[in-house]
């Protein structure tokens, strides 16, 4: 048993530490839990079939990110916020969702497939709140640019995108 290293966790999955700057972290942190787990659990339900249920929850997380940071926030902001996002690392995002559909439809690679899709969904959750989080935090200054870091240094702990 003394043989075994053991595993570091990786810092992206671990909460973070308490903001001093803002005072809303804590109760943002279990709206994002909730939802990475909601979108993860949607892992097996078919690539591509899922995304409805997806779109659903991460508006869901946005609204309610919105609302503990009282920030006024409408569907058309919803749209428009995860479009910036999405398109951004969308071509990676959607490579990985088209093998988890490949996988999943020859039945061989159903249980990978499963595995892989629920990894995505919950990444990319968790990505979007984590943007989200930094976007209310500030009030809503934050350039797109700055957005897309977070989102995309997200994605880049969790291994989801090079």
């Amino acid at each position: 048993m003394s043989d075994l290293l053991p595993i570091a966790p990786n810092p992206a999955l671990l909460p973070a530490p308490p903001d001093p700057a803002d005072p809303h972290a804590a109760q943002a942190g279990v709206i994002i839990a909730a939802a990475v787990a909601a979108t993860a659990g949607l892992g097996w339900l078919p690539a591509f079939i899922d995304t409805g249920w997806i779109v659903a929850t991460n508006s869901g997380m946005l609204a309610a990110l919105a609302a503990v940071y009282q920030f006024k926030w409408t569907g058309d902001n919803t749209r428009i916020f995860i479009q910036r996002l999405i398109s951004d690392g969308g071509v990676t995002i959607m490579a990985v969702k088209g093998l988890s559909a490949l996988l999943d439809l020859t039945g061989i690679g159903l249980p990978l497939g499963i595995a892989l899709n629920g990894t995505l969904n919950a990444g990319i959750t968790l990505a979007i709140g984590k943007a989200a989080q930094h976007y209310f935090k500030n009030a809503g200054a934050v350039e797109d640019d700055d957005l897309i870091a977070v989102f995309r240094a997200t994605l880049r702990a969790l291994h989801l995108v090079p």
